[in-house]
């Protein structure tokens, strides 16, 4: 499940710059403001699995998705929430 999970952050980790450059024109401020937080949350949560930091990366995501700020399908996103253990 750990090596999954790395696997999942590093592909995560390569698509955050896709990510970012495809926000919907109503949301682009708030995704460009909140995308640096979710980027360090994903780093952080790739050196340290505990459940605080777990807890925050899964809020950063809900929240990336709220904002329409992915450009992959939101089931890719649902998909990583669920396999978080927190």
């Amino acid at each position: 499940m750990k090596k999954i999970l790395i696997a999942l952050s590093a592909l995560i980790l390569t698509a955050i710059p896709v990510m970012l450059n495809s926000c919907e024109e109503d949301n682009s401020e708030q995704c460009d403001a909140w995308a640096p937080y979710l980027n360090g949350m994903e780093t952080s949560y790739f050196w340290d699995q505990s459940s605080e930091i777990c807890s925050q990366y899964k809020i950063a995501l809900e929240t990336y998705l709220e904002w329409d700020c992915d450009n992959l399908e939101d089931d890719d996103f649902k998909a990583i929430l669920d396999s978080l253990p927190c």
